[in-house]
């Protein structure tokens, strides 16, 4: 059908360009497109580009005659009419494929706004293949096509366009990764961004996860020389920008695509299309997923300790140290450049040709290997870490799991309170994670710094741990708290009794937020979420500083308490999952305390927010203990008190104060956009409120 519709002009110079339906070279991209349009089908408000292809013929003209050839000159202005230029703008883009169709590097477009800059941005491109590749296993092939606007947003003060960009990525057997945010599709490498888990199960059902909401606070926009970043704008930072009906759509399209031709990794923008918008798949390539064993790190022992390297351009892989092994960080900007490429194949070749080993910790998840082949085919290991940041010279250790693989984590496991951004519940816990949170929305929180999980891993492993915590994994969900105690009794009076030199020194820490009393609190992997084993872990509160290392043993050691590992179970989750961070707040001194349920829990009414509270420290009210306390229910829309009960000689709260903790509530559960929290709260000396944690009811 669309063959059919073009013009007899252009079917005169179609041994100088084609579309994507009749071409019939060696690019990986063009196939690609031919996929994506197959496996849209009938799927509404989705779509993909349909490029002019100038052909290696052309190419050969332009090294005759250059731009100034009639025939050149004659296919610019074919390409104008066919892609109606006059209305709208329009991208060059390299396809440079190898013999494999890959992609070689090359430059990229601005926005071509007229016919003459077309010309040129096309000499552009031919004139960096020839002075670049002088072999014919490269096709100088480019393709031009209308811009896709979150792709290239039109030139003003404020780049930003409310258009999201992202690519899907097949993580198993008909399971699809989604990663989304504001801004150009690139944006998700490295950048914080929104993620959502689509899996497709033989009897027709389809799981989609909640989505992983992210403060997104960059992105960027390609340039003519290279990306631009730009600043999400405060009231997008916290939106999603794919509706629920997008997402599925898109994992609907990597579905049929996978079921017609295997995995492929996509990557998408949103347009307008004939005043709608659209989404537009701009690529599919085939995606092949890496199993990296890490075997060549094996020669250097169980736990490796070396300064990390950043690497952002050909210079810093110039100035890797001597020795027989590098820890390196590819950081979020390696990703927004044209750069990348080349940098990786010269990092490659330069550990190769002096012998040296090299693990990376590379900025973005499992989805960004596609951009580090040359790095995994050089049997280099290999660790995403999303968008955790690292200061150059950090130490870094790697270590030996207990399958037999490897990991890494910080050699110092203190994290302050200004680090927590892109740490990952893997390594502070949930609670740190919903405090991080806390802070990027403004609200006040205690001063606290994190110890990682990583020292509940070497305390254990220290003490030969490990394989006791496994076998919790095969106990019965039906197992009783006295059979399961029977395990964990030893494990829990071991770490108790620690007595080894893997307890950080606190001093440094404990100097920055102050206070000569501090509360002790569990950060667990599963607790604080939305599958949450909140409440069942230990919390230490009033310890003075001589007390703090077996307040932190105490609370890792809390990590299998018996009733933690019972409802492990129940939940069919592994208790040996539930390594344990420690969060150390300076202690409020706090006039009054208590907490907040952003709905009346008990008979779920939505419209009523519930606030108890009690003098001093509300440890007294979660424990049922306080004998003087207030209950007081609040309706939300209106901030009218319907329900007021005190138990004791006189209120706890005021009625400002009720209504300043009413206020706070609702604005938290709006910010957080997590569902009705449970919220944690004390009014401290001064009249102000912190927050000591928020977390989904």
């Amino acid at each position: 059908m669309e063959r059919d519709r073009r013009t007899p002009e252009f079917l005169r110079f179609s041994d100088y360009l084609t579309d994507r339906l009749s071409y019939s070279g060696r690019s990986e991209r063009i196939k690609g497109l031919n996929k994506i349009a197959g496996a849209i089908g009938e799927i509404p408000n989705i779509t993909t580009v349909n490029p002019i292809i100038l052909s290696e013929k052309l190419y050969g003209e332009y090294a005759k005659r250059k731009l100034s050839s009639p025939l050149i000159q004659n296919c610019t202005a074919e390409i104008w009419k066919r892609l109606q230029g006059d209305k709208y703008p329009l991208i060059v883009r390299r396809l440079f494929p190898d013999q494999k169709g890959n992609a070689k590097t090359g430059p990229r477009s601005g926005n071509v706004g007229s016919i003459n800059d077309l010309t040129t941005e096309i000499g552009k491109f031919y004139e960096y293949f020839s002075a670049k590749y002088k072999t014919n296993q490269v096709a100088p092939e480019i393709m031009v096509h209308r811009v896709v606007d979150t792709g290239n947003p039109p030139l003003r003060e404020d780049p930003f366009l409310p258009y999201p960009g992202g690519d899907v990525t097949p993580t198993g057997n008909h399971t699809y990764l989604i990663r989304s945010t504001w801004g150009a599709d690139e944006s998700v490498q490295g950048f914080p961004c929104d993620k959502w888990t689509v899996k497709f199960d033989p009897d027709g059902s389809i799981f989609m996860s909640p989505p992983s909401r992210e403060m997104k606070t960059r992105s960027v926009v390609p340039a003519p020389e290279k990306y631009r970043r730009i600043d999400i704008p405060k009231g997008a930072q916290d939106k999603l920008p794919l509706e629920d009906l997008q997402v599925l759509s898109l994992a609907m399209v990597a579905k049929n695509l996978d079921d017609q031709n295997g995995g492929h990794r996509l990557e998408f923008d949103e347009t307008i299309i004939n005043d709608k918008k659209s989404l537009v798949v701009i690529e599919a390539t085939p995606f092949e997923r890496y199993t990296n064993i890490h075997e060549n790190l094996r020669p250097f022992g169980e736990n490796i300790v070396r300064p990390l390297n950043l690497i952002t351009s050909g210079a810093d892989v110039q100035n890797l140290p001597p020795g027989d092994l590098a820890i390196v960080h590819l950081p979020p900007e390696m990703f927004q450049g044209n750069e990348l490429r080349q940098t990786l194949m010269d990092l490659a070749l330069t550990a190769k040709i002096n012998k040296v080993s090299l693990a990376a910790l590379v900025a973005g998840d499992d989805a960004t290997q596609h951009a580090i082949r040359d790095i995994i085919d050089n049997g280099h290991a290999v660790w995403f870490t999303d968008n955790e940041q690292f200061q150059p010279g950090e130490k870094i250790r790697l270590f030996k799991t207990t399958g037999g693989n490897y990991g890494w984590e910080r050699e110092n496991p203190i994290v302050s309170q200004e680090q927590t951004q892109g740490r990952g519940v893997e390594r502070i816990g949930g609670k740190a994670i919903g405090l991080h949170k806390l802070d990027e929305h403004g609200f006040k929180t205690a001063p606290y710094f994190v110890i990682e999980t990583s020292l509940f891993r070497r305390v254990t492993q220290d003490l030969k741990l490990s394989k006791s915590i496994s076998r919790l994994d095969k106990l019965p969900s039906t197992a009783g708290l006295d059979e399961i105690a029977h395990f964990t009794n030893n494990i829990m009076k071991k770490i108790k009794d620690y007595t080894g030199d893997q307890i950080p020194d606190l001093e440094r820490a404990l100097s920055q937020i102050g206070g000569d009393l501090f509360s002790v609190r569990s950060s667990a992997k599963l607790e604080d979420s939305r599958i949450s084993l909140a409440g069942y872990f230990d919390t230490r509160l009033n310890v003075k500083k001589q007390e703090l290392r077996s307040a932190i043993l105490e609370v890792l050691a809390s990590a299998v308490k018996p009733l933690a590992v019972k409802s492990a179970l129940g939940m069919d989750l592994r208790p040996s999952e539930a390594t344990m961070a420690v969060v150390i707040q300076k202690m409020v001194k706090a006039q009054a305390a208590g907490t907040i349920f952003t709905k009346k829990h008990l008979t779920d009414d939505e419209t009523v927010l519930i606030i108890e509270a009690t003098r001093g420290l509300g440890n007294k009210v979660v424990d049922g203990t306080a004998k003087e306390k207030q209950l007081i229910s609040v309706r939300k829309k209106t901030g009218k008190i319907i329900e007021n009960i005190v138990h004791g000689s006189k209120p706890v709260l005021n009625e400002n104060q009720i209504k300043r903790l009413s206020e706070l509530g609702i604005a938290i559960e709006i910010a957080l956009d997590e569902g009705f929290l449970d919220i944690e709260w004390a009014i401290d000396e001064n009249n102000e409120i912190p927050v000591m944690q928020a977390r989904p009811l």
